[in-house]
Order: C-alpha cells, then sequence, then structure tokens
C-alpha cells in the first residue's frame, strides 16, 4: 500500500474513532451522562431530570460548540415526543436543543404511539480550557431557537448548507467532498475543481470519486443545529473503470465553518466462486479484491 494511502487511511481510522463518542462537532471534548437508579421518574431519575457534564480536554475554551449524545429512557418516563424535551445550563438557562427519536419501546422510530427507548441530542455549550460545564435535561420542551440556526436548499441539482459562518454546496453531478466553500467574512475558500474529492491510486491508475455522478445524494437528517448528508458512489479512473465504492456522510452545525467527514470504503464485487460454489476468499488478495 502506497504511503499516502496509508497516512489516508489512519486519518479516517482517527476521525471514525473520535466520531464514536460523544462531544463536540471538534474532537476534544467528552460527554457524560449521571442518571440514579431510581425507577419511574422521568428519564430514571428520583428528580425527574438528566445531568449531563461536557469536559474540554484539548485545552481551548468552546463557545457554542454543537454538542451530540444519546439519552436512553425507560417505557415507564411515558416520555412519546422529543419536543417535549427541554435543556438548561448550570445557572438554569434554558439552551436550544434539537431531538430526535431512534428507538421506541415497542414500535418503530416514526410510530408516535410506543414510548421513546433512545433520543439523540444536539445543543450548543459552552466549556472553559480544560474544565467542564453542566447541563440539566428534562419535560418543559420546546426550548429557545438557535441565534443562527442552520438552513438547506435543494434545487435537485445543488444542496447548499447554510451554517450562517459558512456556505457549503455537494453537486450530484459528482462527488468532490464539497463543490465549494465560502466563509463569512472571508469570501470563497473552495471553488469547484475535478481535482477535489477522494482519490485511490492501483496499478498506476488514480479512480476518482469525482470523476462521475454519485448514485445517490440525500439528506438524513435536518434541523436548526445540525444537518446530515449522506452521499453514495464509485471511484473512476480518466480512461475508464471502477474501483471500490464508498458511503461518505458529512455533518454540519449551525453557527460553525468546520465539517465532520465520514468515508466508508466498500467492495461490493461479488465474489469467485470455486466448483462448489463456495467463494474464493480464503486469505488478502483472493480474486476480486481491491489493490491499492
Amino acid at each position: 500500500m502506497r504511503g499516502t494511502i496509508a497516512r489516508f487511511l489512519l486519518s479516517m481510522l482517527a476521525l471514525l474513532l473520535l466520531l464514536g463518542s460523544c462531544g463536540p462537532a471538534s474532537p476534544p471534548g467528552d460527554v457524560s451522562r449521571q442518571q440514579s437508579a431510581e425507577g419511574g421518574a422521568f428519564p430514571g431519575s428520583a428528580t425527574g431530570e438528566v445531568a449531563i457534564t461536557v469536559t474540554e480536554r484539548d485545552g481551548h475554551p468552546r463557545a457554542g460548540e454543537i454538542v451530540t449524545c444519546g439519552i436512553p429512557f425507560p417505557a415507564s418516563a411515558s416520555l412519546f415526543d422529543a419536543s417535549e424535551l427541554a435543556l438548561f445550563d448550570g445557572a438554569g438557562r434554558p439552551v436550544p436543543l434539537q431531538a430526535e427519536v431512534t428507538s421506541r419501546w415497542g414500535g418503530r422510530p416514526e410510530d408516535g404511539s410506543r414510548p421513546v427507548m433512545w433520543a439523540l441530542l444536539h445543543f450548543p455549550a459552552d466549556v472553559p480550557s480544560l474544565g467542564s460545564s453542566e447541563y440539566r435535561l428534562c419535560r418543559g420542551g420546546p426550548g429557545p431557537g438557535h441565534p443562527t440556526p442552520l438552513a438547506l436548499y435543494d434545487d435537485g441539482k445543488i444542496l447548499t448548507v447554510d451554517t450562517v459562518e459558512a456556505r457549503f454546496t455537494l453537486t450530484r453531478d459528482s462527488f468532490d467532498l464539497l463543490h465549494s466553500v465560502e466563509i463569512r467574512g472571508g469570501g470563497m475558500v473552495l471553488i469547484p475543481d475535478g481535482e477535489n474529492g477522494y482519490s485511490l491510486l492501483s496499478g498506476g491508475h488514480e479512480y476518482r470519486s469525482s470523476q462521475t455522478a454519485p448514485f445517490s445524494l440525500r439528506v438524513l437528517e435536518t434541523g436548526p443545529l445540525r444537518a446530515a448528508v449522506e452521499v453514495k458512489g464509485t471511484h473512476v479512473a480518466t480512461g475508464g473503470g471502477s474501483m471500490m465504492d464508498y458511503t461518505a456522510r458529512l455533518f454540519f452545525y449551525a453557527g460553525s465553518g468546520r465539517v465532520t467527514a465520514q468515508y466508508t470504503l466498500e467492495n461490493n464485487s461479488d465474489p469467485q466462486l470455486d466448483n462448489t460454489g463456495q467463494p474464493l476468499c480464503k486469505d488478502i488478495g483472493c480474486p476480486r479484491s481491491a489493490d491499492f
């Protein structure tokens, strides 16, 4: 494997590990939940509250950075709509909150007749350098709106994400990661270019995600605080031929110029079979493996 590809994969692995934890939109933060073992109250606490601690570990003060975390609820909480949730900071001030039901007791997430099991929360956090901030989740929503809510515009060809601090575009003609980026007060910092996007090197050929239109581009999640976009496609060489499919997920945050990218490579080629119908895949480098 070439050194540049190896560094790319290591970087993506580090990114995936960071994405797996709760924290601010930028990696260094940390979130913890504190719940009592008392049953029956909402949502598992004798006071009817969940304490959320956000900790900054990288030595940079955080102001309004979007935090993401999941919160479980017992069926006895009888919570049926995420809009009932409200969040308060340590001084008792209400905090903007975007909440989404991800699972329910005995039903699908969209079945509003079943109580909520898990909810995904996004909210802006202020945390001092190497310090912590406390937040309280309880009933009483909906809370206040974000002063600079995120907005999406889709004309069928170009998807635009406006976070107020930055305006990002993605195109359905090709996947060059971000088609353009304009920073508030800084102008256009990324212009459309076929050299952008992801690429793989194999056998002296370069396969690019920007060489062809993606299979699909869709919005997974949209709200005032965070939006998620999924893109699926393949890498194509200039002279023809394709190699490895991909699934990319991009996360955008209100009031921020940051984007989190999650890029997954997929070998969707059918395996070569032996004379008994079993896949000829016993080791790395077996037929129809991808070498890059």
